[in-house]
């Protein structure tokens, strides 16, 4: 008699626990929002490819009075979701431009942190920072030797760093536009030999304009 009490107690929790569910579901804590943003419990790691165009805020070279350049290029990123709004980032980035007989070149690896807070089921507004290490690639004309074609360059090895303010919205289930301003530079302590009054001091400001999904 006492077996079958306790059947019937543990029956009525089970049934008062699953009322108003529809068969096979979960409670939505519980439930994985697949998208683009990252929000999910299953695939923490998510992606961006974009387009990148800086404008100089300043002189790449003081030293010299090189002209200021602005750059354009491309960029990677990988995004470790640590809590649903608290991100890292992993950022590989090339860009190049030139101006006046000048060129360059400029490699970065780039870890951040990131912020994002939903504003809909598709749009995720976010902002940004990341701190790294960056190489800078100078071609500059050769004093008095130009008409030769002959230039003089420099490899810079650079502290890079960059913040940013952006949206990502989801346009299918696992693919966002994703665009973003940014506020980015560098400031070498690494002189070359070759070169050593070279340092790369440029600021930018700049855009990011590109797509995002998951893994």
């Amino acid at each position: 008699m006492k077996t079958i009490s306790l059947a019937i107690v543990f029956a009525s929790l089970g049934g008062v626990a699953s009322a108003g569910l529809p068969a096979g579901t979960m409670p939505a804590d519980f439930s994985n929002h697949v998208s683009a943003s990252g929000d999910t419990c299953s695939a923490p790691w998510s992606w961006e490819i974009a387009a990148v165009y800086n404008h100089a805020l300043t002189d790449i070279d003081k030293g010299h009075n090189t002209p200021s350049i602005d750059t354009y290029g491309v960029d990677v990123s990988g995004i470790y979701a640590v809590r649903k709004k608290h991100k890292f980032t992993f950022r590989l980035g090339y860009t190049t431009g030139a101006q006046a007989g000048y060129n360059v070149t400029n490699l970065a690896f780039m870890p951040g942190y990131r912020y994002e807070n939903p504003i809909s089921d598709k749009l995720v507004a976010f902002a940004g920072a990341g701190v790294g290490l960056g190489l800078s690639m100078l071609d500059t004309p050769g004093l008095g030797r130009r008409h030769y074609g002959v230039s003089d360059k420099d490899d810079m090895l650079n502290v890079v760093y960059s913040v940013e303010v952006g949206a990502r919205y989801a346009i299918l289930e696992n693919l966002d536009i994703v665009g973003a301003v940014m506020f980015n530079g560098g400031t070498s302590p690494f002189h070359s030999a070759s070169y050593e009054h070279a340092t790369e001091e440029q600021m930018n400001i700049g855009v990011r304009l590109g797509i995002g999904g998951q893994f």
